[in-house]
């Protein structure tokens, strides 16, 4: 697979920041430019053949990044994304994925961009509206919208509606080879008719954006999905999206798009059907066995259910979370012996053996590189005979474990552990004498699928 970046444009809304350079060479992204940043997404996702289409000031790219293949756009000036798309039709032959080239994205997003099996696959943010809010140099009448039936995108473009949309397009899309051959040969068929009328939506062809085509794709029966996602990923349009950029991402790269994940997860995250449970959620604290004297640390506290529920049983408990907006909503309604802070699970801010109990519940899934070192730290801060609860969703046997994992893919990127999956990581951990249990939730339907009943495995340990 192979990428085309997009990135001949001047982005003059981001004067005196793109004065020498193309919007993609700004830095101060996460500690480190933009293009940087695209390129280490798209690697984790195994594509290391790119392709970058420039134009303004190209020759920085080219000094910079002498190991991507380039094709020049000289009329940047003069046409637009669909137009500069096209000076990389020799590309076309094959499958591809597409990058604007002013946008930031997690790792994760391309690993399930890749997921997609559709002839044309769209990344679309479906918490969007969050991202507009004081963003009052580029409002929601200039976010790419999408509108969705029955898992297919119908409508795409700047002209919808708010409250017809489903998620706004990202600027980062797949192609199969069929979809890619036709729109290179559908774009040639018909330039030449629309250099002097509309183009769908735009002016002109020349002028067209890639939603226009995407559009055209639509209307020629070419099936179009939603990769959905949940704020991972910045959009760099203007000086306002470009300090919002350095304030929330730098130096923190992944962390910060995650939080802003989190920002949107956190509404009425307390209130999801599984969260509160009280049948798991009490499994979970009488495996804990607490006591008076228990300090306890609370990993990936989210908005504080296993928190507060140990509260009562303890003298403290301290809870961890990467977002602060779920820690909020945990201070909310804090009691006197909780603590919450900002804080990573792979890397503890507290000194060795200082806790007589951690507990991590459905946090280990979301650690897709880190869960190994996270284990040790979780095993680095207990206190010699101290305990660790761990709990994660297993489905219930392995003939349904890539049912799960597909499932779980529509909403997040994940692990899927199975019991030994999760053994295994405790002892990579540095725990033994491991013991496990399982609650099984009642069967939840989903129209998709067989029913299925989740199991939870509990697992603790004592280290001496």
């Amino acid at each position: 697979m192979k990428a085309i970046i997009i990135g001949a444009g001047r982005g003059i809304r981001l004067m005196p920041e793109t004065k020498n350079i193309p919007k993609c060479m700004m830095d101060g992204i996460g500690g480190q430019r933009v293009l940087e940043w695209i390129l280490d997404s798209l690697a984790h996702a195994g594509i290391e053949d790119v392709v970058f289409i420039g134009g303004y000031h190209m020759e920085k790219v080219a000094q910079t990044y002498p190991h991507l293949r380039f094709y020049e756009n000289a009329e940047w000036a003069d046409n637009n994304v669909l137009e500069s798309l096209m000076y990389a039709a020799p590309e076309m032959d094959t499958s591809f994925v597409v990058s604007y080239s002013d946008i930031v994205y997690r790792r994760s997003v391309v690993q399930r961009l890749m997921n997609s099996d559709a002839e044309v696959a769209l990344v679309v943010d479906r918490g969007w509206r969050n991202r507009y809010v004081g963003r009052t140099l580029h409002p929601e009448s200039q976010a790419e919208k999408v509108v969705v039936e029955d898992g297919q995108v119908v409508e795409i473009g700047k002209h919808l509606r708010p409250d017809e949309t489903y998620g706004e397009f990202a600027g980062l899309a797949k192609f199969s080879q069929r979809a890619a051959r036709l729109m290179r040969d559908r774009y040639f068929q018909i330039r030449d008719g629309y250099l002097t009328r509309p183009f769908h939506k735009a002016p002109n062809i020349r002028v067209a954006y890639l939603t226009d085509m995407i559009q055209d794709l639509i209307d020629l029966g070419v099936r179009v999905e939603p990769v959905d996602i949940w704020a991972d990923w910045a959009e760099l349009e203007t000086p306002q999206d470009l300090a919002w950029a350095r304030e929330r991402l730098d130096g923190s790269g992944e962390r910060g798009l995650a939080q802003e994940f989190w920002a949107v997860r956190a509404e009425g995250y307390e209130h999801l059907e599984w969260a509160s449970r009280q049948g798991y959620l009490q499994a979970c604290v009488a495996a804990g066995d607490f006591q008076p004297s228990d300090r306890v640390l609370d990993v990936g506290t989210g908005t504080g259910i296993v928190a507060h529920a140990i509260s009562p049983l303890v003298a403290e408990v301290v809870g961890v979370d990467i977002s602060p907006d779920m820690l909020a909503r945990a201070r909310a309604s804090r009691v006197a012996n909780e603590v919450f802070e900002e804080g990573e699970a792979c890397n503890l801010r507290f000194p060795d053996t200082q806790f007589d109990k951690v507990t991590a519940r459905m946090i280990f899934h979301h650690l897709i590189e880190d869960g190994d070192q996270a284990m040790r730290e979780c095993y680095r801060v207990l206190k010699p005979g101290g305990m660790m609860v761990l709990s994660e969703g297993v489905p219930p046997d392995r003939s349904l474990g890539d049912w799960y994992t597909r499932m779980f893919a529509l909403k997040e990127e994940r692990l899927t552990f199975f019991e030994e999956d999760l053994v295994a990581l405790m002892s990579s951990g540095g725990f033994f004498s491991i013991t496990a249990s399982s609650v099984r939730i009642p069967t939840i339907n989903f129209p998709f699928s067989p029913a299925i009943a989740f199991e939870f495995f509990i697992i603790n340990r004592c280290p001496l």
